[in-house]
């Protein structure tokens, strides 16, 4: 130990033997050190400098890392064993695993106190340094800088809206709307990245649909609570999910693979029980779907492979138009359907899944009344990025559309495709979601951002 002003030892050295990593603990009055050894934790008096006892005997292994604090008022200890994290209350000596998702391996962590929250700081192998607030009953990370999220969709908890992201880690989180702030513990939803989830309303409860590798799950949003899970028919990683009405109830939409066939399928959102196939393409699949109305008919409108964009009547599953041809040689990767101002309004949006860089991402703007295009394509998307998310809010008095690319940049344009304005927001844009309060919420791959735009 050393005397920090003089940069001398300070005492008489500690006998500890072959230590792995320490850490201070106590108080002021009473300062201990802990000494991580293989298979147990030594304290020390610092003033004595004589051992105060072992704790977490047993077998654990080599303990590589490890913080003790102050977390939810109880004195813990964070550590480390074969790539796994755990925590132990020193006061009862309970040991359990310490849940943060998918956290890359981490390599550092320490414990401190923010305005009067307990926090515990975390380094990983990817050179990141995360902050996370701590929930004392479950023992899980919530807070700072969140991983890439993918995901986004809006929701109503106790009577306020709230937005529930979904992303890398595995995890759900649900956040005020208003404030920004976390709302408990996230939902350890999918063992891997949420893929997909959508919002809804079911026996007047609000529900989220999370889809992961491993399937689909069911939530309730108040009582944070699993109502259901579903294995995944084929790979759905990048499967279009959607939910919409029929026979006003609402029904989980998505594309499945059945041997050279991609399947457009309703399906129960309770049982997962396949209720009706709308829509069939053979040697091909769809690559994005929306829903809404048109003329006060529920519609789903899937992009295909080829192009092509499908508008399906929910109650019938007849089509209400002719197809709709995207006229660019990128693939189409978002849609979104809208009623603006008594108008039935589609865009659809593309990419380079290959990212050549040969072609710009461009955005397309239809009347769903007479399948007509409107305008010109709108172009302010550079080449070899992926426009990967499109909605619709107000920008002061008037509806304007939002796009948002793989490198980031948002474009906001009026109806009749005159741009706006170009914003970059630093990380690639996965999905957006829009508030009550005409907040914008962007999913990137970086974390949350949100946005409000005023009359210009």
């Amino acid at each position: 130990m050393w005397d920090l002003e003089t940069g001398k030892e300070s005492g008489a050295q500690l006998n500890a033997g072959n230590t792995f990593s320490i850490a201070l603990a106590g108080n002021a009055s009473r300062p201990t050190l802990m000494t991580a050894h293989s298979g147990f934790v030594r304290l020390w008096d610092l003033e004595t400098r004589m051992p105060l006892g072992e704790r977490l005997k047993g077998d654990y292994g080599r303990i590589e890392l490890f913080a003790v604090g102050s977390l939810a008022g109880r004195e813990t200890v964070l550590f480390n064993r074969s790539n796994k994290s755990w925590m132990m209350d020193l006061e009862t000596e309970d040991i359990r695993e310490w849940k943060i998702g998918n956290e890359d391996l981490i390599t550092a962590v320490a414990i401190a106190k923010c305005k009067g929250r307990s926090i515990v700081l975390t380094g990983n192998d990817n050179g990141d340094i995360r902050v996370w607030e701590w929930d004392s009953d479950d023992g899980i990370a919530s807070d700072g800088q969140i991983t890439s999220q993918w995901a986004l969709g809006t929701a109503r908890q106790d009577g306020r809206s709230i937005v529930v992201s979904g992303g890398y880690d595995g995890l759900l989180r649900c956040w005020d709307g208003e404030s920004g702030r976390p709302l408990g513990p996230p939902l350890h939803a999918h063992n891997g990245p949420v893929w997909r989830l959508v919002t809804t309303k079911r026996h007047r409860r609000s529900i989220i649909i999370s889809q992961g590798s491993d399937g689909r799950r069911v939530w309730d949003t108040e009582a944070r609570t699993l109502l259901a899970e579903h294995e995944g028919e084929g790979d759905i990683r990048y499967t279009p999910l959607a939910i919409g009405l029929r026979n006003r109830k609402p029904v989980v939409i998505q594309a499945v693979g059945e041997q050279n066939h991609h399947i457009l399928a309703l399906s129960d959102i309770a049982t997962g029980e396949r209720l009706a196939e709308l829509h069939r393409l053979p040697n091909t699949c769809y690559t994005a779907l929306a829903t809404g109305t048109c003329k006060g008919r529920p519609i789903v409108v899937a992009a295909a492979l080829d192009n092509k964009l499908f508008v399906i009547d929910l109650e019938s599953g007849e089509q209400i138009l002719e197809p709709l041809l995207h006229r660019e040689k990128n693939v189409v990767t978002a849609l979104l359907v809208a009623e603006v101002e008594g108008q039935s309004v589609l865009a659809s949006a593309d990419g380079d899944p290959y990212a050549f860089g040969e072609r710009d991402s461009t955005v397309h703007i239809w009347d769903l009344l007479n399948g007509k295009l409107v305008g010109m394509p709108l172009r302010a998307h550079t080449a070899s990025l992926t426009v990967g998310a499109l909605t619709i809010m107000r920008c002061g008095s008037r509806p304007i559309i939002v796009s948002g690319d793989s490198d980031g940049l948002l474009c906001l344009w009026e109806l009749d495709g005159r741009l706006i304005s170009r914003l970059s927001v630093g990380a690639a844009v996965m999905d957006f979601t829009v508030t009550p309060r005409n907040t914008l919420v962007v999913a990137t791959g970086q974390g949350l951002i949100a946005l409000r735009f005023g009359e210009r």
